[in-house]
């Protein structure tokens, strides 16, 4: 098998040799004294399966036929006569037991004389067309179907569904990520479809994981509505989705196993992904370019582009600071538009994975300019210390860049800081916009002394003492009303971006 070999009788004429040495080595060429030892395998693992003994059969004499029509192709149909002539010669001799039943011999020589004798070089279609349905039966055949039951299928809940359509046809769907928090409501058919096809797609086996109706807390859950106007304990289905359970409105199933949890999970967070700009990370090429100093300019690169980026911001240049401590690295960006409302949080994730993909780093600046070079002022700049990264993960962040597992175990732990930074900003807007409800209290048209008193009165709440206290010495320092009116009564905030961990700017 390592080094074929091929044997002849002694008493073949110089012709007869000529086309048996063709044929033997187009059985070389194609690797048939690789194949036919691997379908014995699957011969002798079937013996008794008579199935196998015929597809062993058929294979080893279409093998045969089929070098015989390459001999034919090589030497031309002109040399039909005398290759048949050489096959029936060697079918006169004396037969020997073969060797093993890898080797190639002269057996079934009638039918191949008549296919010599019968054989048409093909026309190129038929050729393309077999090789097309081949490589199809190939797939159909080598593809294996997930084992298990749709919810639709299975016996303990296919009763909780009206029909096998009962999915595809609500006014809303709302999805709720169980461990963030994080949830969505849906209205547009595509995005509605697209969920319900995940759903659908799902696998559960026939034993359930318990018995307990209401099953157990699962990672995510998706809720079917007829109306969209209905409120959220009018749901007519909802999906429980790691473990699978399902709830009617009616009665809860028993809980189940995901058996392809990995593809449903992972195509639920592209699903939250696509509605919250989070972005996916691919650890593979993090990994790729872990470092141990922060001097490998190309690989500081590679790991800096391979870091999502929020909506409208564009990366620029990239300073190393490698000549002293604090070890840093700090990277400008511009902004696509001058609008753009600036979040820190993406920027805060991509600091702590490259706090600890390179060893030595022990600061990461993000600097924004405007689109608009007239513009002077800095939209934002972000800075975060090793410490701060250790500080939110609870521990040093390098220990996670050991492998994939670990790393992807970081990756899913910033991305739920998310979380409470959209807590701070909401309790900032609060803050924010009620002190903006008692700037129309303080009227800075009226004497000084009342000015004072209402300043002392209405922002008491809202800012330091040292700021009230340099207010009331001069108040038309203070912010505050200058027209009579109490309108206009709207305050909007334009950006807000956090200073540092206490701080926001707004």
């Amino acid at each position: 098998m390592v080094k074929p070999k091929i044997y002849l009788p002694l008493s073949l004429t110089e012709q007869e040799r000529g086309y048996i040495l063709c044929h033997e080595q187009t059985h070389i060429k194609r690797l048939d004294y690789l194949t036919k030892p691997i379908a014995y395998l699957a011969l002798v693992i079937h013996w008794f399966n008579p199935l196998m003994w015929l597809s062993f059969s058929l294979m080893t004499k279409d093998m045969e036929m089929s070098c015989d029509e390459r001999v034919m192709q090589i030497r031309g149909s002109e040399n039909i006569a005398g290759y048949s002539d050489s096959l029936l010669a060697l079918a006169t001799f004396k037969k020997t037991p073969s060797p093993s039943p890898f080797a190639f011999g002269e057996g079934n020589i009638i039918a191949r004389i008549k296919n010599i004798l019968n054989y048409k070089k093909p026309a190129f279609w038929v050729i393309a067309t077999s090789t097309i349905a081949v490589i199809i039966l190939a797939v159909v055949l080598i593809s294996n179907p997930i084992k298990g039951f749709s919810i639709y299928e299975h016996p303990e809940t296919q009763s909780l569904f009206l029909g096998q359509n009962s999915l595809r046809v609500p006014a809303m769907v709302r999805i709720v990520d169980e461990i963030s928090g994080d949830e969505y409501i849906l209205t547009d058919t595509n995005e509605i479809a697209k969920v319900t096809e995940i759903v659908e797609e799902m696998r559960i086996p026939k034993k359930e994981l318990s018995k307990a109706c209401g099953g157990s807390n699962s990672r995510y859950s998706i809720s079917y509505y007829d109306d969209i106007n209905n409120s959220i304990s009018e749901y007519r289905y909802i999906i429980h989705v790691a473990p699978v359970w399902i709830d009617n409105n009616v009665k809860p199933s028993f809980s189940f196993d995901l058996i392809n949890q990995k593809d449903i999970l992972k195509r639920l967070e592209e699903v939250f992904a696509s509605k919250n700009g989070t972005a996916m990370y691919n650890i593979n090429s993090l990994l790729e370019n872990k470092m141990q100093y922060i001097g490998d300019n190309a690989k500081v690169v590679a790991l800096i582009d391979a870091l999502p980026l929020p909506k409208g911001v564009k990366r620029d240049s990239i300073e190393l600071f490698t000549s002293k401590a604090p070890y840093g690295v700090q990277i400008n960006y511009s902004l696509e538009d001058d609008s753009v409302q600036i979040s820190e949080e993406q920027f805060l994730r991509n600091s702590i994975l490259l706090l600890g993909l390179i060893n030595n780093a022990e600061e990461i600046t993000h600097m924004g300019s405007w689109n608009n070079k007239l513009l002077s002022s800095t939209p934002f700049k972000f800075t975060y210390t090793r410490a701060d990264a250790e500080r939110i993960v609870g521990g040093d962040v390098r220990q996670f860049a050991e492998n994939q597992e670990s790393l992807a175990e970081l990756i899913e732990i910033i991305q739920m800081l998310k979380n409470d930074y959209k807590r701070d900003e909401q309790a900032v807007q609060t803050l924010v916009k009620g002190f903006g409800k008692k700037l129309q209290m303080v009227s800075l048209t009226a004497p000084n002394d009342l000015v004072a008193a209402s300043i002392a009165e209405n922002y008491s709440d809202y800012v330091t003492p040292e700021l009230m206290q340099k207010w009331q010495a001069d108040p038309q320092s203070a912010p505050g009303r200058e027209v009579s009116s109490h309108w206009p009564d709207r305050i909007e905030i334009l950006r807000m971006e956090r200073g540092d961990t206490n701080h926001y700017i707004v």
